[in-house]
Formats: structure tokens, sequence, C-alpha cells
């Protein structure tokens, strides 16, 4: 509730004045990167369709989103055109004109991928069409269900982030007309590019929307069913078994129609694979920066990650392993040669945009915490803006503590041997009413891959195979596990574990489709009765009392011409459309200043 009036912002104009002055300059960069990118996208240097390079282009438009949204927003906050909170129409308006244009091009590709999907049905089984069949029943419901929670404002308990800071952070960013730092959120020293891109069409409406997150949960369905034709030449069963698995997923399904960015990660990570694949490189460059400081702790772990790939990679290599497998096929070095030239040739663009993308929020970063990536190591280099031994920085340290400490223990059961071993199936089930130890359960399509994926795995060490897509999840799920331990982290390599089994099982047995359908009719059923309280709602029927309260007041404060600071209670300010801030501390989201 809100508690007075403050006329001024808390941090001094000067200071933040020269911030913006940086900012300002970095938007002129990302504004020319914004023409290249259109341009690249369109055509290449040959005058030849660089989309057509790339027969799925369309599960790419998500990317076009990001690379649209990002210096449309930077525009509209530095201009202070939206100081109300609402964006202009102008990405939208873009996206839509580019969107509607790639999928016309491809009418003729798309057309011919429904007529080999036909094709290839009528080749099946009776029992395997009656199989796929109420599959396909189950996933349109889960689709629909999904695209009816899309439409409907923030409101669900799952959001907490959304609301938390995601929203609420950027429509502050557009009101305050600034990027400086706002002193009572640590969320907003963290990296927030992916937030910024999708802010522009989050606010358009007239309460924050979650549309986009709908399309990227397309865009990722997209990408999964590509790479496994892509990897298994024409559609198999292994397409339906890629979608069996993420529509029976119980922990992917939490995030159906919802406001969280997970999915988004996911979609990321699996579109830079597929336009590596491809060699498309501007679209590689602009999905492998987004991913890669889509979160301070993305670049901490993929560091990691390929550090350790690499070392796995050469032992394996000295111990006599000779073939290369990335999934289920092998990488014939000719491949593998090109791959490093594609590679190379991507350095230098992707150090340009990574400047554009990340270099904002790095640099608010250094100058406020004396660390390019918070909450990792503040005071690591001299900060400027906030004093050591001062309230706030005081306050700034204990939000990292609390980071690297109570969150991190949270969740899970420890880090033994023995609890990593449990954690295999207590990661899977409910436990604490619908959750579990590790937050979300992840579910039954889990434990009917797990086992599939482990005897890959342990089958291509026996044929003396390096099969870099295992030894990646393998690397990935450790690393998860010394970390949070927070199961939606696992939904990546997750996903990546669904397409290694698709792959290897090209002709399912009748109790596995019979176990998969099961899978997805109870996760249909759950994700049914979890959003059956939104049927007929709209509007303000459906969003939080506290976010009611929070839309009147705007509408008071924008009529009577109001100026100054409202202090509220909570950071979950989304739906304000006024400049907020928060005097009590409470760690680790809320800053003393």
């Amino acid at each position: 509730m809100p508690s007075g009036i403050m006329p001024s912002h808390p941090h001094s104009h000067g200071k933040r004045k020269g911030f913006c002055e940086i900012s300002s300059s970095a938007a002129g960069i990302l504004v020319w990167y914004l023409l290249v990118f259109n341009h690249c996208c369109v055509f290449n240097l040959e005058g030849r369709y660089i989309f057509k390079k790339n027969p799925i282009n369309v599960a790419h438009l998500p990317t076009l989103m990001l690379a649209i949204g990002y210096p449309i927003y930077w525009a509209e906050m530095l201009s202070g055109r939206a100081s109300t909170g609402v964006t202009s129409a102008a990405a939208t308006v873009v996206f839509l004109v580019f969107a509607l244009f790639v999928i016309f091009r491809e009418r003729t590709s798309i057309i011919g991928a429904f007529e080999e999907f036909n094709a290839w049905f009528r080749s099946l089984t009776t029992f395997d069409r009656i199989a796929c069949a109420l599959m396909a029943v189950f996933i349109f419901g889960i689709f629909l269900i999904t695209c009816y929670a899309s439409a409907l404002p923030i409101h669900l308990q799952q959001e907490g982030d959304a609301l938390n800071y995601h929203y609420s952070l950027t429509r502050q960013h557009l009101i305050l007309a600034s990027f400086a730092h706002i002193p009572w959120s640590a969320f907003d020293l963290f990296l927030l590019p992916v937030d910024f891109a999708l802010a522009p069409y989050w606010f358009v409406t007239q309460f924050p929307n979650k549309i986009p997150q709908f399309i990227f949960f397309v865009g990722l369905v997209l990408i999964m069913v590509s790479l496994v034709r892509h990897w298994q030449k024409k559609i198999t069963f292994s397409v339906v078994l890629v979608l069996a698995f993420f529509f029976g997923s119980h922990g992917h399904g939490i995030q159906f129609g919802t406001a969280m960015l997970d999915l988004v990660n996911c979609y990321l990570f699996l579109a830079m694979l597929n336009s590596f694949i491809h060699r498309v490189q501007w679209l590689f460059m602009i999905e492998a920066c987004f991913y890669l400081w889509a979160k301070p702790f993305v670049p901490v772990q993929s560091g990691m990650i390929l550090v350790f790939l690499a070392v796995v990679f050469f032992l394996l290599k000295y111990a006599g392993f000779k073939d290369v497998i990335f999934a289920g096929n092998k990488l014939d070095p000719t491949w593998i040669k090109e791959s490093g030239i594609f590679l190379r040739k991507c350095v230098l663009g992707f150090i340009l945009i990574s400047v554009c993308i990340a270099g904002p929020f790095i640099g608010k970063s250094l100058l406020y915490a004396g660390t390019p990536l918070f909450p990792f190591a503040p005071g690591l280099l001299s900060h400027h803006q906030i004093a050591e031994g001062t309230k706030a920085w005081d306050s700034l340290r204990g939000a990292t503590d609390y980071w690297m400490t109570v969150t991190r223990n949270t969740y899970g059961n420890g880090r033994s041997i023995i609890d990593f071993v449990q954690h295999f199936w207590c990661v899977a089930v409910p436990s604490q009413g619908v959750n579990n130890e590790f937050d979300y359960p992840l579910g039954l399509t889990y434990l009917i891959v797990l086992g599939p994926f482990l005897w890959i795995l342990f089958k291509s060490i026996k044929e003396r195979k390096i099969f870099m897509l295992g030894w990646l999840v393998v690397i990935f799920w450790l690393t998860w596990f010394q970390g949070s331990q927070q199961s939606r982290w696992l939904f990546l390599p997750l996903i990546l574990i669904f397409i290694a089994v698709a792959l290897e099982f090209q002709r399912p047995s009748k109790i596995l489709m019979g176990c998969l359908l099961f899978a997805i009719s109870i996760n249909f059923i759950s994700i049914a009765r979890a959003h059956s309280s939104d049927i007929r709602k709209f509007g303000q029927n459906v969003i939080r009392p506290s976010d009611r309260e929070l839309v009147h007041d705007s509408v008071r404060y924008i009529k009577s011409g109001q100026k100054g600071f409202i202090e509220w209670s909570t950071p979950e300010v989304a739906y304000a459309r006024f400049p907020v801030v928060i005097r009590e501390e409470s760690l680790p989201n809320v800053l003393a200043f």
C-alpha cells in the first residue's frame, strides 16, 4: 500500500544523468545494430536470402522479436515517451510485419512439411495411428489452455519472479526514463537484456501481458521438432516422441502459459544450436548473446561447462575414443573443421553484439557493485556509486550473502553422494503437496527417459564413442547439483535428454506409447486444474487485489498530473504506472539505501 509521496529520486540527478549519457551512446549503437540485423536477416552479401539457408526459419521468429524489441525499448526509455509505463506499438508492428513476411515466403515449405507428416502418418499401423491421434488430442488441449492462459494478465503464484523484477523493473525504468540503478532493488543490478527486449511487447496492452512468452513457447516446440527432423533427415516416430516427452513433462507444464522466462532461455539455447548446425551466422550470434547474458549465473555456468566438456573430450581422446557423435550421428572431420571456421567468423560479431546487449548491464554492475556480474564477488573492483561502509553497501553485501548461502541451500536435500543418488527419484515426485524439496516435480516423462538416456551414454562408452550431447547433459546436471538445485534450472538439460532418447528410439514399443499417453493425459489434467479458476475471467477480474489497487492508484496519479515518487511496501509493482520507492529493507529483494 502507498505510504507517501517523495518529490525527487533517491539518487542525485547528477549521477543519474552521467550514466544516462553513457546509455544514450549505447542506444545509438543498438539502433545501428538493429538496422544491420534486419538487413542481414533478409539478404546476405551475395544477394540471397539468408533465411533460405535455414529450412525451418519460422521457428526462429522469437529471435527476431528480441532483436527488434531491445533497441526500441532503449529508445522509448531514454526518450521519455513511455513515462506512463505504456510502450508504443512500434516493436509489435515491426515484428508482425516481419513475421507475416517470413511465414508468407515460407508457405510452400510449411505446406510441404504437413504433407510429409500426413504421408508418414498414413504409413503407420492402426494401433500407432490411434495412439498418435490420442496424444495429439491431449497435446492440442494443453496448447489451447496455454494459449488462453497466455492471454490473461500476470497474476499466478508461479509468476513470482515476473512480478518481482522481470516486469516491475523494466516498467520502472520506462517511467523514470533512466537506466540508473533503482536503489531499492538488488535485482536491478542483474543482467536483464531479455527482459528489456520483451518489455516493449509486455506493456503495449492495458495490463502487462505474457503473449511474447507464448510465442517463445511455440518457437521452442518448433525448434525441438526441427532438430529431431534434421538429425533423422525426415519425419519419423522420433518427432512424435520428443513432442510426447515435452508435453507430458510436469515440470515444463507448470510454466506453460505463465510469464516466467525459463522456457525462453531453453528456446535461446536450442535456437542457437539449430543456427550453428545450419550455419546461419547472424542468428547464431544474436541467440548466443541473448542466451549467454540472460542471467548473471549463465556466463559462469556456461564457462564451467565448456571447460569441463573440453577436459572430458581430450581425456576420452587420450583413452583411445575415436568416433565423435553429437546426437546419434557421427561427426566427420570435415564437419568439425567447418564448425571451427564458422565459430571463428562469429567471434567479432559476437563481441560487438555482446557489447550492445550486455555492456550497459555490466557497466552498471561495475559502477554500483564493483563486479561485472552481480551478485558474484561484489567489491572485487572499485565502485564509485555506493561507498563501502555505508548502509547501502552493507545491504548489497547482505543480499549477495543471502543468495550464495540461504537461497543456494533452500532447495534439495544436500550434496553428499547419498543425496546425489537419491535426488534422481526425489526430483521427479511431489513430497510437499504438489511440490517437493526441489520446487517443481519433473514428473513422469523424466522418469521414463532417465533410464534410456543413461543406457545410451554407457553404450557410447562401451563402443568407445564420444557422445557429446550426453556429456553436455551430464556436466550441466552436475553444475546444477552443486548450485541452487531448483528443478526449473533442469528444464534445458531435460529437453536435451528428450531429444537424445527420441533419436535413439525410432520405433517405440506399445508399452512406451501407452506410458507416454498416460503421462500426457495426466499433465493435461494437471494444467487444466491449475488454470480452471481463471475460466471466463479477463482484465481486472483475474489480477490480484494488490495489483488492482496499483491500477486504481495509477489512474488517479496520471489524471491528477501528480509528480514524484510513491512509497510502496513490496517490489511487486508491475501494474504501477508511477515511480515507486521502497524504504523498508527486505533481503535479498529490497535493499536499504
